[in-house]
């Protein structure tokens, strides 16, 4: 007959993992498994600190350009409502236009006239 060991671990979510061990040894008393358990537990919360540790060099410079760039980009939404703003309410109010009209693409020079 073959006998079986199980390890049951459960978080505080409530949710369990198990462990089952065929055919532990004969004399196996339940200081040995608790030790075994604290081992399974250890290496788990040193992996996953470990992990997080390794990814932490990672993390600072994403963190860092990115709230820059977003308070950067927030700087530049400030400027931009507030000139709406003016060209919106102001110009209307105390522009008066006048000059010549803008024409890009008239071949008008002043100094070297062009032959076509």
């Amino acid at each position: 007959m073959e006998k079986s060991l199980q390890l049951v671990f459960k978080n505080a979510a409530g949710s369990s993992k198990i462990i089952t061990i065929s055919n532990p040894k004969e004399n196996l008393t339940k200081a040995e498994t608790d030790a075994a358990m604290q081992k399974i537990v250890a290496a788990n919360v040193f992996n996953t600190i470990g992990g997080i540790a390794n990814s932490l060099w990672l993390f600072i410079p994403v963190f860092l350009i990115g709230h820059s760039l977003n308070f950067a980009l927030n700087l530049l939404g400030c400027y931009v409502h507030d000139l709406r703003l003016q060209c919106l309410e102001y110009f209307g109010k105390f522009y008066e236009d006048g000059g010549k009209p803008f024409r890009p693409l008239a071949i008008n020079t002043k100094y070297v006239d062009i032959q076509s």
